[in-house]
């Protein structure tokens, strides 16, 4: 039964009449060309629309991720040209991006961003191909004229503002000027349309008065696109966790949101999510000044252009001598979006508490692809220097990609990292000849390579994470998730049972393990299951946390820390050594 008499201080924050100033401005033009531009599917010469009701997924370059096929002939073409053309998706929202060869890639020459909305349907995989096709032009000019193009392709309006998330990250993983990002307008050279009619569209000139958006209309390229500076205006500065929350788009039937807004999870959330409303950016002179009243330092860096932060507590400053662990928690604090640093330390509050108990120094960075984020080692080599860092427990964790992301980073220099754990990460690691490519598919290269190492992991998801079950994939990926932890393999059989165990957590798992345990905390179950490697140690943690969708949780991030503060890596002969 759920309570709905617990509130709590900030409880109010939890809902969206809270947050209304601080979606982005561009929220309401953006629904309204999504409701508003034609589909030019039809229109297509090259790509015919696939009949309906074909089954497209076994169809050979499918990508299940982004749900395209990639015609090699036509990425081909463009790259030949000059242009380096990606097929993109995050979150249900796709896009493709488009950069000029002559974009540097370390960022020295930043780019202007021409940002597209564009209509198509997307249950035909050709959606990608039919928009390089019809935005040729457009293509033509970025290279010729040197500017970078998203394209970002729906078949509904946006009315999530999945494009905030976008721009986010194309501005990292790309060389965008991020103070020259424009949004074409052509639709509004058709008929009488006006930009100023738009309804709740209020543009504001670079100052934030109130100005004419028709008249702010430019004239971009050689091909006099119209186009409106977004510069700064497409941002939101509204709570990653509560939106996930509130607006959660999976599994809707099941999930409890009344559950979790009154239990003591959502009251310990509620007071992270007060950090996202007090503050909009991490240089208010104030922003500091809130860590330091529970004895933390916090300070910003900047590596090669690139920015990252610490948290320390100040009782380290004291005793320099006594080394303490660091966690590397890979989440965006980059200039994509001032309130994304922010968003970082509200998303993740429980580890700041940690800190405060003089427990652990936290390093916050990441970019988005694990290429950029080898810059990480130079960061760990300056945070040496300038903190009293215990070179020995390195620990390693994120949220979902982010969270795959940082087992890249461990495998990649398993001689700096004692331990990792990943959030929202499948149980498994999934086989990407069965599951299909997704951003937490491990190849069978990776799997062999990882179990020639010795890496503790724990991986901690929500209950009502994912998409429909698959038993197939379910199997496969345990199996590879065995192999890769250097545990002994389990059949089909064995897994299967475990499904049906008498045991409510390897039942809830699906998995069978060496020890299990149904652990309450802060209003819900949690399933943990051990398994022991070849050396029969307790290298392997599976959680899953009842009620809950993909996001973290404060008990998610004790865990994890509670997990990882077990393991030290020997210096010099790189095994792992256990503290506890």
């Amino acid at each position: 039964m759920v309570n709905k008499k617990f509130q709590y201080p900030h409880y109010d924050l939890w809902f969206n009449d809270k947050w209304e100033d601080r979606q982005s401005a561009l929220l309401p033009l953006a629904v309204w060309i999504g409701e508003n531009a034609g589909v030019h599917s039809s229109e297509s010469t090259r790509y015919p629309l696939f009949p309906e009701g074909t089954d497209v997924r076994k169809l050979p370059l499918y990508r299940a991720k982004t749900q395209s096929i990639d015609d090699p002939e036509m990425m081909s073409f463009w790259e030949e040209k000059g242009l380096s053309c990606n097929v993109l998706e995050m979150g249900r929202a796709h896009w493709v991006s488009c950069v000029p060869g002559a974009a540097s890639k370390e960022k020295q020459d930043k780019l202007p961003v021409l940002t597209v909305f564009h209509k198509e349907n997307l249950k035909d995989p050709y959606w990608a191909m039919r928009t390089l096709e019809y935005y040729e032009q457009y293509n033509e000019a970025a290279i010729r004229e040197n500017f970078i193009i998203f394209y970002l392709v729906s078949d509904r309006p946006d009315t999530e503002g999945m494009y905030g998330n976008q721009l986010q990250e194309g501005l990292v993983l790309y060389p965008c000027d991020e103070n020259r990002v424009l949004l074409d307008v052509s639709l509004f050279r058709e008929g009488d349309k006006s930009l100023k009619d738009v309804p709740g569209y209020n543009y504001t000139d670079p100052e934030g008065n109130p100005a004419d958006p028709d008249k702010a209309v430019q004239s971009f390229s050689s091909l006099g696109i119209p186009v409106l500076d977004i510069t700064k205006r497409w941002e939101n500065r509204d709570s990653m966790t509560r939106n996930l929350f509130m607006n959660y788009p999976m599994n809707k039937d099941e999930f409890d949101v009344e559950r979790v807004l009154h239990s003591e999870a959502g009251a310990k959330m509620a007071e992270a999510l007060a950090l996202e409303y007090d503050y909009s950016t991490i240089l208010e002179p104030d922003f500091a000044g809130y860590w330091a009243k529970m004895g933390l330092r916090f300070e910003i860096h900047k590596t090669r252009g690139e920015r990252w932060t610490t948290v320390t507590p100040e009782c380290s400053f004291d005793h320099p001598g006594e080394k303490l662990p660091v966690v590397v928690i890979l989440q965006e604090v980059n200039y994509s979006n001032e309130h994304l640093a922010v968003n970082a330390m509200s998303y993740l509050y429980e580890y700041q508490k940690i800190a405060a108990n003089g427990d652990a120094i936290l390093l916050y960075f990441v970019l988005e692809d694990p290429e950029s984020n080898e810059i990480l080692c130079d960061i760990l080599d300056e945070a040496f220097e300038k903190y009293p860092i215990d070179k020995s427990r390195v620990y390693l964790t994120g949220h979902s990609h982010d969270g795959f992301f940082s087992m890249i980073f461990a495998r990649r220099h398993p001689e700096i990292v004692a331990a990792v754990a990943t959030l929202g990460n499948p149980n498994g690691l999934m086989d990407p000849a069965i599951s299909g490519e997704t951003v937490f598919s491990s190849s069978d290269e990776t799997i062999d390579l990882l179990s020639t190492m010795d890496l503790p992991v724990i991986n901690i998801l929500g209950v009502h994470e994912g998409g429909p079950f698959n038993k197939e994939v379910h199997i496969s990926s345990w199996q590879r998730r065995l192999k890769a932890s250097r545990c002994p393999m389990k059949s089909a059989e064995e897994i299967e049972a475990a499904l049906e165990s008498d045991d409510k957590a390897t039942r809830m798992l699906g998995v069978p393990s060496d020890r299990s345990e149904t652990f309450y905390a802060e209003g819900f179950e949690h399933y943990i299951a051990d398994i022991k490697n070849s050396d029969g140690k307790f290298h392997l943690r599976i959680v899953r946390i009842e009620g809950m969708p993909h996001v973290t949780t404060p008990f998610m991030q004790t865990l994890s820390w509670s997990f990882m503060r077990k393991f030290s890596r020997d210096q010099k002969t790189g095994k792992i050594v256990e503290l506890l």
